[in-house]
C-alpha cells in the first residue's frame, strides 16, 4: 500500500531518512549510560550509517521555496511556454555532503559510516533543466 508518510529510514526520502538515522544513532549513544548491563541491547557509540557510498549526486529543493515559485508563476507568469522549476544542474550535491551537514546540525560526535545500499542508485539522473524543458515541449 502506498503511503505519503514513510515511517522508516530505509523507505523514506533521502533527507528525512538521514535525519532519522542520525537522530537514532545519537539517541542510542546518549542513552546507553542508562543501561549499564545492556539489558535493552543499546549500543554504545552507535554509528550513523549512510547507505551506499554517499557519492551519488542529487538535487534538493526546499518545499517553502518551491511553494513561493508556484505562487509567483500563478500570479506573474503570463507566457505560454512551459516553465520548469528545477535546481541548476551545477547545484547537485552528494548524499555524503548532505549527511555531513546533518551530522553538524545534530552535533553528532559518533562514527559516520557508509554501508551497503539496499538498491542500486544512479550516480545522477543526468538530465538538466534544459533537457527536461525540451522533453515537455515535444510531448
Amino acid at each position: 500500500m502506498f503511503s505519503f508518510f514513510h515511517s522508516t529510514p530505509e523507505d523514506s526520502h533521502v533527507i528525512p531518512g538521514l535525519i532519522h538515522k542520525c537522530y537514532l544513532a545519537k539517541s542510542a549513544s546518549a542513552l546507553s549510560f542508562l543501561d549499564p548491563f545492556n539489558a535493552f541491547n543499546i549500543e554504545n557509540n552507535t554509528p550513523f550509517v549512510v547507505a551506499g557510498s554517499g557519492n551519488p549526486l542529487r538535487q534538493f529543493v526546499y518545499s517553502y521555496d518551491l511553494a513561493k515559485m508556484f505562487i509567483w508563476q500563478l500570479r506573474e507568469y503570463d507566457d505560454v511556454e512551459p516553465i520548469i522549476f528545477s535546481v541548476a544542474e551545477d547545484d547537485d550535491v552528494s548524499i555524503r555532503y548532505v549527511a555531513e551537514q546533518i551530522v553538524k546540525a545534530f552535533d553528532f560526535k559518533g562514527e559516520v559510516k557508509v554501508g551497503p545500499s539496499p538498491m542500486v542508485l544512479l550516480y545522477t539522473d543526468g538530465i538538466s533543466a534544459d533537457q527536461r524543458l525540451h522533453t515537455v515541449r515535444h510531448e
